[in-house]
């Protein structure tokens, strides 16, 4: 089909657009992914500060949170993916992350999803999700997730006890990338409650669990569940608008080359154009000058 002055004005004009809403959406992305990279900052601190707590209380009721561990006879993997779409290969590397670790976990594997596209992913690997969260939006939403996985959790372990939990999501990499994640937060890891012991305490003066030493430790440990959630889910928002960032500046790059050519079609048809008109008016001139010398 024969492109017109009139059908290339009208794929400028549709390409502008395009372009248009692309640059808000990354801007928007850079605006959240700040946001998120923030809430993952200010966690770090509150890490270290919840550690301390630990310490102390653990230093009264080291026992209590043996019961924690054991071989576990089934395990929940809760995978985290995007909440919207133009997220790139977002969803498809956490799934795949996800299911090759899964295999080596030796049981019976549950499978929890975070956002509308991870279920379809995870069934065409093969397995079966039994239950479905909604991704926040806000930094303000997270909380509301966190809270329906931890129900989620502890009824899992009213039935089943001996249940080891697992959190898989996308998080930051250095530069501009992210990469897979993959870590258990239940039960609690030995080793990483031991390492409180060899922490040195910042002040000369060494605190008291008051007045509940082992309901603060219980207190302390759910804390500690509730950021390990709150951090994967976090992390997962802020890879899922570097994803989608990235998208859009590949998006924005081909917009342009797309509107690079078609200025040059619209330039050159126009010439064409001209030089149509020009040639017409100097045959139709020289076609009067002939008719005025016969004359």
């Amino acid at each position: 089909m024969k492109e017109t002055l009139e059908s290339l004005s009208h794929k400028l004009s549709m390409a502008g657009e395009l372009n248009g809403v692309v640059r808000t959406m990354k801007a928007l992305s850079a605006s959240n992914l700040l946001q998120y990279e923030h809430s993952v900052q200010a966690l770090d601190q509150y890490v270290n500060t919840l550690r301390m707590g630990l310490r102390v209380c653990l230093s009264y009721h080291p026992s209590e949170v043996q019961g924690s561990f054991g071989d576990p006879e089934e395990c929940v993997v809760i995978v985290f993916g995007s909440g919207q779409g133009l997220a790139g290969q977002f969803n498809e590397i956490v799934s795949h992350h996800a299911s090759v670790q899964a295999t080596d976990l030796a049981v019976h594997t549950e499978w929890w999803t975070v956002g509308p596209y991870l279920p379809a992913h995870l069934e065409q690997l093969g397995f079966d999700v039994t239950k479905k969260f909604e991704v926040p939006h806000a930094i303000d939403s997270i909380n509301f997730l966190v809270e329906q996985i931890l129900v989620n959790t502890d009824l899992k372990l009213e039935s089943r006890p001996a249940t080891s939990f697992y959190l898989c999501h996308n998080a930051p990499d250095k530069g501009t990338g992210y990469l897979p994640n993959f870590i258990r937060y239940l039960p609690l890891d030995q080793g990483w409650l031991k390492s409180f012991s060899r922490d040195v305490w910042p002040t000369r003066q060494h605190p008291e669990a008051l007045p509940n030493p082992a309901q603060g430790l219980k207190s302390l440990l759910r804390e500690y569940l509730f950021i390990s959630i709150y951090r994967a889910s976090a992390e997962s928002l802020a890879s899922e608008n570097i994803s989608r960032l990235s998208a859009m500046e590949r998006a924005e790059k081909n917009i342009a080359d797309i509107i690079g050519e078609l200025t040059q079609q619209y330039h050159q048809l126009r010439q064409s154009s001209i030089d149509e008109e020009m040639f017409d008016v100097i045959a139709g001139a020289q076609s009067m000058h002939n008719t005025d010398s016969l004359g």
